[in-house]
């Protein structure tokens, strides 16, 4: 077992650790934030349920007990994913003891090493084979690049790329850079300056082209380009030649002349605050433990041993043997004090589901929930990293629920939406109820306005959204579902009153198709059929209407792609369709910046009416009692207010004690 050279290790924490954090802030925005985190004194933990080698892990200080460990540790050794790590003190014989009781295996020490450059030495690439840097214009090939040598989905390995890092740096602070063979890129890294330090980051390389020293190649040479530039230290992801173990290096490169790149723009840090309480979270201070690098006994980290249990994404390569990010960054990153907003958990019977809440959020005053509802074989953290929401909750105030869906016979999470999708193997899960026991357990612990409970989803979630719209029409005010649609049978969707729905979806998808389509022989509507049916539902003229300005949706196409198509006559009161069409869109387009913003307004701009605003003029007076009046003397449906398919004296009482009692 290595012994970590404790100076130096402080050296590191006194003079990197802001930079780290600002690092990995602009890496995993809201990403390391999920149900499973946990910050005390002694103990942090963070579960992602990602198969990335570092996308689970604890870290242990010097006086946690050994109670305190397996605590901790339970979590984990719970997950069905094999790569879960601990970050210790290795002279801890208790805290050691714990550990391996828990089911997880020493792997190595993580050693800290000061090199010169003078010890970078001089690295060659194959014939064939070009190192470069790339442009923003070159961000989906180096998205997909460094996606494929993690073995990630690619809208998690999107978030390590040249336009997530354009959105969050100032320009200069992130450099990405690739090796190119007969005009793939095949090799990844990335370098972020940033207040005196160059970090290598995002090493990656395709598994038919390892062995080649390419991770050297792209880890030497942007060093030298930093210190070249002025800068006086150098942090490495991991060792270049690819053994199964994690390093961290501090470099003092002698500064030579010119000034330091400007500094990253400081975003304030998210964290989850520890569930125990609803009372103001108790800051602490966690310093840089010394580490030993611990894994579960099912796989040997970085080893190509056997593939997760359960994916979150399509099956693809086994794990790079180099890691990709320096655990160092990420004690700093998570340890930071909670910030003003908060999270709570519910548990409705599939184990905790965390709400995130903005910090104007207050018990004394009701506001709006959004349910995110993940797409097949996705989960929720992955899909708030694609949909961003939690980003928005400041400005427009509403709380976040993000659940996951059960897991299937191919380990993937799914929800019990439609015939079509996504419930392939007949499960008797009763999704639509689970979410309905969810929203009212948020609103048992959380002060949620009835007026605004909404849905957002992507493919299977979007099916489900628009399941929930039609069996809980009493309770959802507006849905949106971005390639996803809803029964194909009318018949199957009969809601008791008015939705808002917003249909989102691409022209170019070929896994939900604009025109509809089928999946196993069970057939879905299109994104046209979907609308108008829900325009129908609601009592509007399916009459189109296109005048509205277009929205700019999707990033890498040029211009303001998204055609609106909006159904704006005769509708009932709380219900209303729309369609915006994303004009080459596919099924997982690249979302801009607008995307989150312009759903989310549209989403919390489409309330449930007042229950007395009979007219539909938002406002409860004596215009509506006029009205409800008129049409219960003339006996027309819609003064059937108690919905008990009479219109009767017991209409008009249940109609006045709504208008009496306001909005």
């Amino acid at each position: 077992m290595t012994t970590i050279n404790r100076p130096t290790l402080d050296q590191l924490a006194d003079s990197a650790a802001d930079a780290i954090r600002a690092h990995i802030d602009h890496l995993f925005r809201g990403f390391f934030c999920p149900p499973g985190s946990l910050l005390t004194p002694t103990c942090m933990r963070y579960i992602t349920n990602s198969p990335h080698p570092l996308g689970n892990a604890a870290f242990i200080s010097r006086d946690a007990s050994a109670d305190e460990v397996t605590r901790t540790l339970q979590p984990l050794v719970d997950l069905e994913f094999p790569s879960a790590v601990v970050l210790m003190n290795d002279d801890q014989p208790a805290q050691t003891s714990a550990v391996e009781a828990s089911g997880f295996t020493f792997a190595e020490a993580m050693p800290l090493m000061s090199v010169t450059p003078d010890t970078l030495k001089p690295t060659d690439l194959p014939s064939g084979h070009t190192y470069r840097e790339i442009p923003l214009a070159e961000d989906a090939a180096w998205s997909e690049a460094v996606s494929t040598g993690y073995g990630l989905p690619l809208e998690l390995g999107s978030l390590f790329g040249i336009k997530r890092a354009s959105e969050t740096c100032k320009p200069g602070v992130a450099r990405h850079f690739a090796v190119e063979h007969e005009g793939e890129l095949v090799a990844t890294s990335m370098l972020y300056l940033h207040d005196g330090l160059a970090g290598i980051y995002g090493v990656a390389t395709k598994p038919d082209h390892r062995g080649k020293g390419l991770a050297a190649h792209l880890t030497a040479e942007p060093l030298r380009t930093a210190w070249t530039e002025g800068y006086n230290t150098g942090l490495l992801q991991a060792s270049a030649m690819g053994a199964p173990r994690l390093l961290a290096h501090r470099l003092p490169l002698p500064r030579r002349h010119g000034p330091l790149r400007p500094h990253a723009r400081r975003r304030r840090q998210r964290q989850t605050r520890p569930r125990m309480t609803n009372t103001p979270p108790t800051q602490h201070n966690h310093g840089l433990p010394a580490l030993g690098v611990w894994t579960s006994g099912r796989h040997r980290l970085g080893s190509q041993g056997p593939r997760p249990h359960r994916a979150t994404h399509p099956q693809g390569p086994a794990m790079p043997r180099t890691i990709g990010f320096v655990p160092l960054a990420l004690i700093a990153a998570l340890a930071v004090a909670a910030s003003a907003q908060s999270t709570r958990y519910v548990d409705v019977g599939r184990g905790d589901v965390p709400v995130y809440l903005p910090s104007t959020y207050d018990d004394d005053t009701p506001m709006p929930l959004i349910v995110m509802l993940h797409g097949y074989s996705a989960s929720g953290p992955i899909q708030e990293s694609y949909f961003r929401f939690r980003a928005q909750q400041e400005e427009f105030g509403f709380m976040l629920a993000i659940p996951d869906g059960t897991i299937d016979n191919f380990g993937n999470r799914f929800w019990n939406a439609t015939d079509a999708c996504c419930n392939f193997f007949n499960s008797g899960v009763d999704d639509s109820g689970y979410l309905l026991d969810l929203i009212d357990a948020v609103a048992a612990t959380c002060n949620v306005d009835p007026r605004l409970v909404c849905l957002i989803g992507h493919s299977n979630g979007g099916f489900m959204a628009h399941r929930m719209a039609c069996d809980h029409s009493d309770v959802i005010a507006s849905i949106a579902s971005l390639a996803g649609a809803t029964h194909n049978d009318p018949d199957d969707c009969d809601p008791d009153s008015s939705v808002h729905v917003l249909q989102i979806h691409g022209t170019n998808d070929s896994t939900i198709r604009y025109n509809g389509g089928s999946i196993n022989g069970n057939q879905y509507p299109g994104a046209i059929e979907t609308t108008e049916m829900w325009a129908s539902l609601n009592g509007c003229a399916v009459i189109p209407d296109d005048s509205s300005p277009p929205l700019n949706l999707v990033s890498n196409i040029s211009g303001d792609e998204t055609l609106v198509t909006t159904y704006p006559q005769d509708c009932a009161p709380g219900g209303s369709a729309e369609l915006w069409t994303i004009v080459g869109g596919s099924h997982t387009p690249n979302l801009s910046g607008q995307f989150a913003p312009l759903v989310i307004d549209w989403l919390l701009s489409h309330p449930k009416p007042c229950p007395g605003d009979f007219n539909g003029d938002d406002m409860t007076n004596t215009q509506d009692v006029l009205a409800f009046l008129n049409a219960w003397a003339a006996g027309e449906a819609a003064a059937d207010f108690n919905r008990d398919g009479t219109v009767n004296t017991q209409d008009v009482l249940a109609f006045l004690n709504a208008w009496a009692s306001g909005c």
